[in-house]
């Protein structure tokens, strides 16, 4: 037999690839958008630059990259709400979405908002920010530490605040 027809000696892998295996993403992609129905019936919709796709024991989360837009709509289109920031994580299984590095997220009514950190739990309808933040509506600025955002029903309560309040007359 000529050495060109004879197959080379499998290899197996080295001893360090079930450690570098781990380490590797189950899934990468790029220019990523996805588009789902979350639990109350909303379409959500989310972009980003890049998405990775981890496992870790029984948990599967997205990592999300780069410019991460997010936006939740009503069953007849309208949106509800608005959400950029830099990085995300989303655990699809239990319906929670972090959002990280310069959050700023655009409700309905006009309210604006701004913080560093903000968990939106998508199950009860609220989004938690446990550091600084920043809210606009249409009669006031406020600021504060830690806040409570009731999606559903359009509420919130900021801790610690800081800012002017119209209290409307009675």
């Amino acid at each position: 037999m000529s050495p060109s027809c004879q197959t080379p000696e499998e290899k197996g892998p080295s001893p360090d690839w079930v450690e570098r295996r781990r380490n590797f993403p189950a899934y990468k992609a790029h220019g990523y958008k996805l588009r789902w129905i979350d639990t109350t019936g909303s379409i959500v919709h989310l972009v980003a630059r890049e998405v990775a796709r981890l496992q870790q024991r029984d948990t599967s989360m997205w990592y999300l990259q780069g410019n991460v837009h997010a936006m939740r709509l009503n069953s007849r289109g309208e949106t509800l709400e608005n959400l950029q920031s830099q990085e995300a994580q989303v655990f699809l299984d239990r319906g929670i979405f972090i959002a990280q590095k310069d959050v700023r997220l655009s409700g309905v009514k006009g309210l604006r908002l701004e913080t560093d950190h903000l968990v939106w739990d998508q199950q009860r309808q609220l989004m938690i920010a446990t550091g600084w933040v920043r809210i606009y509506t249409a009669q006031e600025t406020l600021r504060g530490e830690g806040l409570e955002y009731h999606t559903h029903l359009h509420t919130y309560r900021l801790r610690r605040t800081r800012g002017v309040v119209t209290v409307p007359s009675l």
